[in-house]
């Protein structure tokens, strides 16, 4: 009895079909990954914002020491001074900062009716974001509007 192996292979068209659907797989997953890794450092950054902001404000009132919170002119930093400690955040290219004051917390100093606020905006999301700060009440309202 003869037995017959099917000794097939693949033609040049067949892997270059391949060969090119599979570059293009990576290539797409290659673009989509770094807009998602922008996006993410974006969305770190207002993690980052919102929890210092809230951390310094409360030590502000637990240490009873001067907080200052702005935004360095000309740059994209925002600061926070605690005494003789500071942090620096850097603000990510696609974002834009503007009319941001320095900003003291100190426990004490508040005036009920004093409203500060500084503003993001997200140019590829179309989105603007304020952070309007009451003193005299310990608290922050972070508004997040889309634009039309």
């Amino acid at each position: 009895m003869k037995r017959s192996y099917l000794t097939t292979g693949f033609t040049l068209i067949e892997s270059l079909l391949v060969l090119s659907l599979v570059s293009i797989m990576v290539t797409l997953s290659v673009g989509v990954t770094k807009e998602l890794e922008r996006e993410l450092a974006i969305r770190h950054f207002f993690t980052k914002l919102d929890r210092h902001i809230l951390l310094n404000h409360q030590a502000s009132f637990v240490e009873q020491e001067r907080v200052i919170m702005g935004r360095e002119s000309g740059s994209g930093l925002i600061y926070f001074k605690v005494g003789e400690q500071s942090f620096i955040l850097p603000v990510p290219e696609e974002l834009h900062v503007s009319n941001f004051p320095p900003m003291n917390f100190t426990i004490g100093t508040g005036d009920k009716g004093q409203m500060r606020s500084f503003y993001i905006t997200w140019e590829a999301k179309k989105i603007d974001i304020s952070y309007n700060f009451l003193f005299g009440k310990g608290h922050y309202e972070k508004t997040i509007r889309k634009k039309t």
